[in-house]
């Protein structure tokens, strides 16, 4: 586990503005570091961290993505990923987040899509 935890730590430190030289900083500091950050609060079990994070990430999301039609815009991937991992690990999950589909992070399954 102190492997997994340098990791997540080398890899929080490289994705600092400073950085970044090889995507635009503001991807990844909306979109691509969000999961690492999610992943470094489940492996620490820190419930609270978690729960903040989660929120954080899917703010930085929406801001990102804006009101674009993109279909990635409308879903947060990588946060909703870690949000189920973190379900299953008995983590408490905000399932009224925008940009994570209830029915996929309840876990629940659905014969025909709700419309908004």
């Amino acid at each position: 586990m102190d492997t997994v935890v340098e990791s997540l730590l080398a890899t929080m430190r490289t994705s600092g503005p400073d950085d970044v030289t090889r995507a635009p900083v503001e991807f990844v500091n909306a979109i691509d570091y969000q999961p690492v950050a999610l992943f470094h609060r489940l492996v620490a079990r820190d419930h609270d961290a978690f729960a903040k994070t989660l929120a954080e990430a899917v703010a930085e999301h929406g801001a990102y993505w804006g009101g674009s039609a993109a279909p990635r815009a409308r879903v947060a991937l990588g946060p909703l990923a870690l949000a189920v991992l973190a379900r299953d690990a008995g983590f408490p999950v905000d399932t009224g987040l925008p940009y994570l589909p209830r029915y996929l992070l309840g876990g629940e399954r659905v014969e025909e899509m709700p419309r908004p």
